[in-house]
Parts: structure tokens; C-alpha cells; sequence
């Protein structure tokens, strides 16, 4: 489960493109509009990722599951 300060990291990266491909935002960007550090940007981007493929990929034992 993500934080509600994770949550709004994600919402407001993912509205403002910096997961796409081509994007023209940087995380400083993103960083200013939150009013946080870059570095606090990337952290919580980082274990918003880490959460979401655990999700994914791990069965309930903690396990990868690959099919």
C-alpha cells in the first residue's frame, strides 16, 4: 500500500508525463511544483516502483512467480 505522499508523487508525476518515453518534464520540475527536493522526488518514485512490481510479480510467499 503506498502512502498518501506517495500516492500524490505518483498522480502528480504521472498527469505531468515524466512516465513517458518522450517527456519534456524533468523530476526537478515535478520536485518544484511538490515543493520537495529532487532527491525526495526520486525516493519516493523510486519506492512507489518497488511496491507496484512487487505486487506484480511476487506470489504470496514472497516469491517471483515467471510463467
Amino acid at each position: 500500500m503506498l502512502t498518501d505522499r506517495q500516492a500524490e508523487v505518483a498522480q502528480v508525476a504521472y498527469h505531468s508525463g515524466f512516465f513517458e518515453a518522450d517527456r519534456d518534464v524533468t523530476g526537478r520540475d515535478i520536485a518544484s511544483t511538490l515543493d520537495i527536493s529532487h532527491t525526495a522526488f526520486y525516493d519516493h518514485v523510486r519506492r512507489v516502483e518497488q511496491k507496484l512490481f512487487a505486487s506484480l510479480f511476487e506470489d504470496r510467499d514472497g516469491y517471483v512467480t515467471v510463467e
